[in-house]
């Protein structure tokens, strides 16, 4: 699954996957960020210590 979007501050991109680990399914998220102007690079320094539990709420809502 490939999600994202563009406003003027930055783009971002959301990929996850699901693949067979080590103890049975895991799921593998990468965020691509480019900032277009420094308020997108202060925005996504706020919000990137809360990532790691942005994520799997967002994962958790489209199981459902």
């Amino acid at each position: 699954m490939l999600a994202g979007d563009d406003d003027e501050h930055l783009d971002f991109r959301t990929s996850f996957a699901v693949r067979e680990g080590a103890t049975g399914l895991e799921g593998v998220c990468t965020t691509v960020v480019r900032y277009r102007r420094r308020a997108g690079h202060l925005y996504f320094k706020v919000i990137q210590p809360f990532h790691h539990l942005i994520v799997p709420r967002v994962v958790a809502r489209a199981r459902s």
